[in-house]
């Protein structure tokens, strides 16, 4: 075979496989992302913040934060998100994305990711408090140990994580 064949041949391999990963177009993302629910997610992650940012915030009035919600529109979020999905999959990524959440299961997938979202929310704070109570169980242990040795007490605010994390 000649060179030249073989560079024929090796071209058009790499140009099949450039064109079998063209980037997602915008229409087939918005598809994806209407199939799938993201804005509207979008729209309830911000609905469970605002009891959070009351809390931060408690001198806002009630319509500031009736405002907040309102503010919050799906189409905007996915405006901002549909360049993302377009350089990160190819159009054949999300065409069969498209296949999966248009079937049954993604349908039901769909369907429960609002509670599962929800709960995942709840463990991963009961996660996060058990950790902070191991911490500083740890660190008030090292505490401990630092004035039975007659050295000073350590201000918890001061200490770095570095010295926090006791074996």
């Amino acid at each position: 075979m000649s060179m030249r064949a073989r560079c024929s041949g090796w071209f058009l391999l790499l140009a099949s496989c450039v064109v079998s990963a063209a980037p997602a177009t915008e229409e087939s993302v918005r598809r994806l992302m209407a199939l799938t629910g993201a804005g509207e997610m979008g729209v309830q992650v911000v609905h469970q913040m605002v009891p959070e940012l009351k809390r931060i915030l408690p001198e806002a009035p009630e319509q500031f934060w009736e405002d907040f919600v309102a503010d919050a529109r799906p189409e905007d979020l996915v405006d901002l998100v549909v360049p993302i999905y377009q350089r990160h999959f190819s159009e054949e990524d999300v065409q069969a994305a498209i296949a999966y959440f248009s079937s049954p299961a993604g349908r039901r997938m769909v369907e429960k990711q609002g509670v599962v979202m929800q709960e995942s929310f709840a463990a991963g704070q009961q996660w996060g408090s058990k950790l902070a109570e191991r911490a500083i169980a740890k660190l008030r242990a090292q505490e401990t140990k630092r004035a039975d040795e007659g050295k000073p007490a350590l201000d918890v605010e001061t200490v770095p994580v570095e010295e926090a994390a006791v074996d």
